[in-house]
């Protein structure tokens, strides 16, 4: 089984985008708030 990364299932590039734009604002970012409360994923 040939294995491409054209599709993408789980829809990780508009969250990634969201995350490179929380990381490059001028806001003071905590760890919690990408990881979340209980530090299972991010809460975007």
């Amino acid at each position: 089984m040939t294995q491409t990364f054209a599709q993408d299932d789980f829809n990780r590039k508009p969250i990634a985008e969201k995350i490179i734009k929380l990381l490059q604002s001028n806001i003071d970012v905590s760890p919690m708030v990408i990881a979340g409360g209980d530090y299972s994923g991010l809460r975007a």
